[in-house]
């Protein structure tokens, strides 16, 4: 068997951009030509010179400006710095004074915070003490509201019996009994008041029995004070009997103290 060989590539050429550029050297040129008087010699020399010169003043030129730009760069920069410092020390300042209230607020947050913790300790305490004194005013006004009940059964007691003692009172002659005093013991005996009938501030300190003359409207008895309110008959007032006393109760007392309607 047979192997076939690969097949060589024909050589090409570089294009003219991507050949390599080689100067000549003026002095191998010179040597290859033919040798030069010393005339023109110096001419070549004066000429290498003169282009020596010239890009000399060039590169001069050029590194004058950019010396100036340099210069005119170094003077932008430290403008640039001396700005930037300025608004360095600006910050810090706003730094330092913003760190200076941030501490004062601080100081003060804690302070309103102790403050704040004082309130509501002493709220808690004026909220238990207000609490006491509730249960205490609550239980008070339950006792208050028994004693008014057992009063306003007590008064309405006492107002039965004095009815009851005016009825008597408003007998006719023909139906009235003598009475001592005695048999009106089962009676309280401090002030039977009913609404119906006028009293006299005097009368419950006099005994035994005192009236108040409707016509005048003034105690007819004791102290002629004038009686507020409205009624018709005065009411007597049974007092406790006093070191054994015994009073009766008859017509003639009626007749004497001029009360408006009893017919004698």
């Amino acid at each position: 068997m047979t192997s076939a060989a690969p097949a060589k590539k024909p050589y090409r050429k570089a294009p003219p951009e991507h050949r390599e550029l080689r100067l000549e050297v003026p002095g191998s040129r010179l040597e290859q030509e033919e040798p030069l008087t010393d005339a023109e010699r110096m001419k070549l020399l004066q000429q290498e010179n003169e282009e020596l010169r010239r890009r000399l003043a060039s590169a001069t030129r050029r590194t004058e400006a950019l010396e100036r730009e340099l210069e005119i760069g170094q003077d932008c920069l430290e403008l640039e710095l001396g700005q930037s410092r300025e608004e360095l020390d600006k910050f810090k300042d706003k730094f330092r004074r913003l760190q200076n209230s941030y501490t004062a607020s601080q100081r003060t947050n804690q302070e309103l915070e102790d403050k704040l913790h004082t309130l509501i300790k002493k709220a808690e305490m004026d909220r238990k003490t207000l609490d006491w004194e509730i249960v205490e005013l609550t239980n008070k006004l339950l006792d208050a509201k028994n004693t008014i009940n057992k009063l306003e059964e007590l008064n309405e007691r006492y107002r039965l019996d004095c009815n009851l003692a005016v009825q008597l009172l408003k007998c006719n002659k023909s139906h009235f009994r003598n009475h001592k005093f005695a048999d009106f013991s089962h009676l309280p005996l401090s002030s039977c008041l009913d609404s119906s009938f006028l009293l006299c501030s005097a009368l419950v300190c006099m005994a035994p029995l005192k009236p108040v003359n409707s016509a005048t409207g003034r105690c007819s008895v004791c102290c002629q004070e004038i009686v507020t309110g409205t009624g018709g008959l005065a009411l007597l007032v049974f007092l406790e009997q006093r070191q054994g006393e015994r009073h009766s109760i008859s017509g003639s007392h009626a007749g004497r103290w001029g009360w408006p309607g009893y017919q004698s």
